[in-house]
């Protein structure tokens, strides 16, 4: 999550006085949620192969 912010904020700095800001900001919350995604079904594979059930807040 580090590296995706820094990433945001370098395009920032490169394009944040552009048209293309808003777009800079759209692609950076994409990364974001598309990592998120990633490691939800990361801990969801870890958890079952644990043997660990929804009911344990997983």
């Amino acid at each position: 999550m580090q590296g995706l912010t820094a990433e945001m904020e370098g395009d920032l700095e490169e394009f944040g006085d552009t048209e293309a800001a808003d777009d800079v900001l759209i692609g950076c919350a994409q990364a974001i949620e598309h990592y998120e995604i990633a490691r939800y079904g990361l801990l969801k594979t870890w958890a079952r192969k644990l043997g660990l059930s929804g009911n344990q807040g997983c």
